[in-house]
């Protein structure tokens, strides 16, 4: 070939230069597969670095190739030039090719340690819906509803009211002494301060604005109803319609709920507050209820509870699982004293029962049996909760307290006992899609008193069984799941027959053995020569998905997930079964894109402190501040705060809780309206941007009530408003003038001295600033955005809470 000859010497150059910008030209910025930790802002400087030596790489060969293309030009002919080209072009699809798979394979190793495996995320989504998800949105949804972001907006009050509520909470503890108290609260002022000024730190966190845009559009998307479902970690996407239709068909039971009407107008939930705050009163006055009892079961600026389903999606169709939210009921304290109440009836009934899975594997692993002439079996009961009869139920629990001489009976009779039991389940009125319903028979999953009474049913009616039948060889039972251990199938088939004859409310459903193992709870069972192999279950839907390691919440909450996952391998699994179930954790994390040595170190930690004894004595005294997480900034606040507690209180353990902000919502309960909410600071803004700051324990209307006079709130009506300004007026230059003065609001009082003001009054002028969790944050939050905003119709200030940082 004469290019190849050697007479031709600029041909051998041209050859090598050519391959070198072939190789340039679509070789990828070269990515280190070092295992070494390392920064990922300056792995990113790094590769733009590299891409930008390698466009100026291309750009000289460019020009270097024209000047050689001339040259083979004038020294080949045609034909020959021809075949140059020819030859070089199939050296050049060769080499693209290898780069290409080269790239590839360093894009998927830089995704996978960034973000895990993508393939394994599309798995958690379960849409049967209509809607169709772009590949954005899937690519949203894919990381899980856990999935955390940065905060939208800090709000400076809320910050100082955490570090308020924190001094508030060791004032009750000795300080080593004066002088070290005021320098702990000019340090937490500082740090309140500091905080607030400091901005988000999203470090390598990164989601495009179109990304963005499709959790928008996710969350206002009102034809599809995203949920989490029943068991797992999965994102669920219905059709609005459907899953309106499916809670509808659960509340159609006529045995179970009793539908209301529209919450508009059938809400009673001031009217039920009143009414069991009235009862609650007698029994106090007649002494069969103590005053601490009372104090702490009486409801205060109650809400009503609220329905919800979440879906199974293991089953066909995905039925839904109705959950009764109660909390901030009027009858969630009165369940929850009540729940104390009956709990030495429930450790009465349920001598056979396992608090947990490990409690199971020690039983499991100290029960000595031949294997070989054992068969396993496990029973799950259908719809346990919703099919509990509630007076039955109360029977057994009063027969337990009030005839068992080893049980103390409670301080009031027997009939009083009963009743207090039927207001906290049968009397409550929900909501479902802006509906009202009675639930007036079964148990709801959500109510404190459900698990408790649900045990002692089945409990009551395990004792009764074996008066009569043979005990199995073992028998444990977790709520609505048992295990059993037979000689035979045959026994077991009789054994079955006979729980299903137990209560017409019970019906059981059977799970074989298969191939020697039967898993019960997260637990897998296998027969080996020796006895039980134990290991960690999953379901076959189980995804594998996790917190994934970009999200935006604290590293601490990641690590504890390792952490917990290994101590559940070292609970349940036998030695044979821990290699396996370590590698599987590993594999998991790592498709969740943790990095390899977070995962190293973590499980090496967990593992060398399992086996170390665990330490008793006294513990400190724990005090608590929420804060919003701001990224890795927020880790060295975390430090300070607790330093300089301890350096004042060496007896306080100072706990910072970090809040983080979900991707979406897991859970669509009806929205409450704003005047329906309690437990808030409120704003009041007038016509004539008079503006005014208070607190309530009360639902928000309520509280409007006792602001606002019923003449001035008839404006919401149509009348006339001139008529109402002449009334106003009227009362004003009256000789009744000194009473309206001395009304009891500032809101009123403004009000009725400004016509103008009373005559564009509305409802809608009162906004919810805050919500809290406590009495003492709801005071401290109330100070602390009066300081701040200085509303000029508070003029009450002595009456506020002493803030102890300045502002």
């Amino acid at each position: 070939m004469p290019w190849k000859n050697k007479s031709i010497p600029c041909i051998n150059g041209i050859f090598e230069e050519v391959h070198q910008f072939a190789n340039l030209a679509s070789i990828p910025p070269r990515i280190d597969k070092s295992r070494a930790r390392h920064s990922s802002n300056i792995e990113r400087a790094f590769l733009f670095d590299e891409i930008e030596k390698l466009r100026l790489s291309i750009v000289r060969l460019k020009k270097k190739r024209s000047v050689l293309n001339r040259e083979v030009c004038r020294i080949l002919s045609l034909f020959d030039l021809i075949r140059f080209c020819r030859y070089m072009a199939i050296i050049d699809a060769k080499k693209e090719k290898e780069n290409q798979a080269k790239y590839d394979r360093n894009q998927k190793f830089l995704f996978r340690h960034r973000f895990g495996k993508s393939d394994v995320h599309k798995k958690i989504i379960f849409n049967p819906s209509d809607y169709k998800l772009s590949s954005t949105e899937e690519f949203v949804l894919s990381h899980g509803l856990d999935f955390c972001l940065p905060p939208k907006n800090i709000k400076r009050e809320e910050i100082f009211a955490e570090f308020e509520v924190l001094i508030g909470q060791i004032r009750y503890h000795n300080a080593q002494d004066a002088d070290k108290y005021s320098a702990l609260r000019a340090k937490l002022s500082d740090l309140a301060h500091a905080y607030c000024g400091t901005p988000v730190d999203v470090g390598d966190f990164f989601m495009s604005n179109e990304c963005w845009r499709a959790i928008k559009s996710l969350r206002s998307n009102s034809s599809i109803h995203i949920t989490k479902p029943d068991k797992g970690s999965e994102v669920v996407i219905l059709n609005k319609c459907d899953y309106i239709l499916k809670m509808n068909h659960l509340l159609q039971d006529e045995d179970k709920f009793k539908f209301l009407g529209s919450a508009e107008s059938h809400d009673q939930t001031g009217k039920l507050e009143k009414k069991l705050q009235r009862r609650l009163l007698d029994l106090k006055k007649e002494g069969a209820l103590p005053k601490e009892v009372y104090e702490m079961v009486r409801p205060s600026g109650s809400q009503r509870p609220r329905m919800y389903g979440l879906p199974k999606v293991h089953k066909s169709n995905a039925p839904l699982r109705p959950i009764l939210s109660m909390v901030g009921s009027a009858q969630h304290c009165l369940a929850k004293w009540l729940n104390t109440v009956i709990e030495p009836v429930r450790k009465l009934y349920s001598s056979n029962c396992v608090i947990d899975s490990f409690t199971f594997v020690d039983n499991i692993r100290n029960f000595d049996i031949n294997t070989s002439n054992s068969f396993l079996s496990s029973f799950d009961i259908t719809s346990l909760f919703t099919n509990v009869p509630l007076s039955e139920t109360f029977n057994i629990c009063a027969d337990a307290l009030y005839n068992n001489s080893s049980l103390h009976p409670p301080p009031f009779p027997r009939n009083v006992f009963i009743e207090l039991l039927e207001t906290a389940t049968r009397s409550v009125e929900f909501s479902f899609n802006s509906n009202m319903y009675l639930q007036i028979d079964g148990l709801a999953m959500g109510s404190p008193l459900g698990p408790s009474l649900a045990n002692i049913f089945v409990g009551f009616q395990e004792s009764k069984l074996f008066l009569n039948v043979i005990k199995p060889r073992m028998y444990v039972r977790y709520v609505d799941d048992t295990f059993a251990i037979f000689d035979s199938e045959d026994d077991c088939n009789v054994f079955l027959a006979s729980l299903n004859n137990l209560h017409e409310s019970l019906n059981f459903t059977i799970e074989k053995e298969s191939d020697g193992s039967l898993a019960f709870l997260d637990v897998l069972l296998e027969k080996s020569n020796l006895g039980f192999i134990t290991s960690v279950y999953r379901k076959p839907t189980f995804t594998g998905h996790y917190i994934r390691w970009d999200s935006f919440c604290p590293k601490q909450r990641k690590l504890n997930l390792i952490s917990s996952l290994v101590h559940r391998a070292l609970m349940i699994c036998s030695d044979v079964r821990l290699v396996a179930e370590i590698d599987k954790i590993k594999s998991m994390l790592i498709d969740n894109g943790y990095p390899d040595y977070v995962i190293e170190s973590a499980i090496t930690k967990k593992m060398s402190q399992f086996k170390q004894p665990r330490i008793h004595g006294p513990d400190k005294c724990p005090v608590y501040i929420h804060l919003p997480w701001l990224g890795s900034v927020s880790v060295g606040f975390s430090n300070q705060i607790r330093s300089s507690v301890q350096s004042c209180y060496f007896m306080l353990n100072t706990r910072v809780v970090f809040m983080t902000r979900p991707l979406m919502p897991q859970t669509r309960k009806d929205v409450l309206p704003a005047l329906q909410t309690s437990n808030i600071v409120y704003k009041f803004q007038c016509h004539c941007d008079s503006r005014y700051v208070g607190r309530t324990s009360l639902r928000l209307a309520e509280r409007v009530n006792q602001h606002v006079p019923k003449s001035i709130r008839s404006v919401n009506k149509p009348i006339d408003r001139s008529a109402l300004v002449r009334r106003c007026k009227e009362a004003v230059d009256s000789a009744s003038y000194n009473q309206v003065s001395a009304f009891n609001s500032a809101i009123g009082q403004h009000l009725m001295n400004y016509p103008v003001c009373a005559s564009h009054y509305n409802d809608s002028m009162f906004t919810v600033i805050a919500k809290c969790r406590s009495a003492f944050q709801l005071s401290v939050l109330e100070s602390t955005i009066i300081k701040l905003t200085n509303p000029d119709l508070c003029r009450q200030k002595e009456f506020l809470y002493n803030l102890k940082i300045s502002h």
